[in-house]
């Protein structure tokens, strides 16, 4: 009898770890949706390196008429460049400078004795370099159609809040060529950008 226990003993045991050991996992009917970790968004840093603060187009005369003042008038033009890189409250501003020079006749008369040096960008020191490259040389000082150019031709900003001028330097009034004064101020007025002449004196200067 008592081997008859013991013998029932060890089946019942048999059968519990069977049981707990080598039982088929349970049948989920509807198992819940998997759900994937969350998506790890790029972190993107955006930078405002681009913005302008000032927009300035330089054009310079170096007609012949100019010989003896047109390192004068770079040094003026510089010196507005950097004056406006300085803003009324003492804060450091962000300026473009785009580059002309007109009258000389070493220039395609097509072109209205024109050149397009360098367009508005913040690499003032390719600016400077153009800009002291300059020497005179005869030629018709289309002034008016030098300032039509420059409002026209350059990426000027939609900004109101960007500073637009365009500056123009020699030792001649707008008398010349086809392009009235009042037309090209008219136009440059339209995109508001401001016109500052810069008049280099010469005792051969005419209206």
């Amino acid at each position: 009898m008592r081997y008859l226990w013991y013998s029932m003993y060890g089946f019942v045991t048999a059968l519990a770890v069977y049981a707990l050991f080598f039982r088929p996992p349970a049948v989920v009917e509807n198992p819940p949706p998997l759900t994937p970790p969350p998506a790890t968004e790029p972190v993107i840093v955006t930078r405002d390196d681009e913005s302008i603060d000032v927009q300035i187009a330089l054009i310079l005369d170096t007609s012949s008429s100019m010989d003896g003042l047109v390192a004068q008038a770079r040094t003026q033009l510089w010196e507005m460049v950097s004056d406006l890189q300085i803003g009324p409250d003492g804060d450091e501003r962000k300026v473009a400078v785009a580059l002309y020079q007109y009258g000389n006749n070493r220039l395609a008369k097509a072109d209205g004795f024109i050149q397009q040096l360098a367009p508005l960008t913040t690499d003032l020191d390719l600016v400077t370099v153009k800009l002291h490259a300059l020497s005179t040389s005869g030629g018709k000082e289309y002034a008016p159609e030098a300032i039509l150019r420059a409002a026209d031709e350059l990426d000027w900003s939609r900004d109101d809040g960007v500073e637009r001028i365009i500056v123009i330097a020699g030792n001649e009034g707008f008398g010349q060529g086809q392009i009235t004064g009042e037309t090209a101020l008219a136009r440059a007025q339209e995109l508001n950008i401001s016109v500052v002449p810069i008049f280099c004196a010469n005792r051969g200067a005419t209206n």
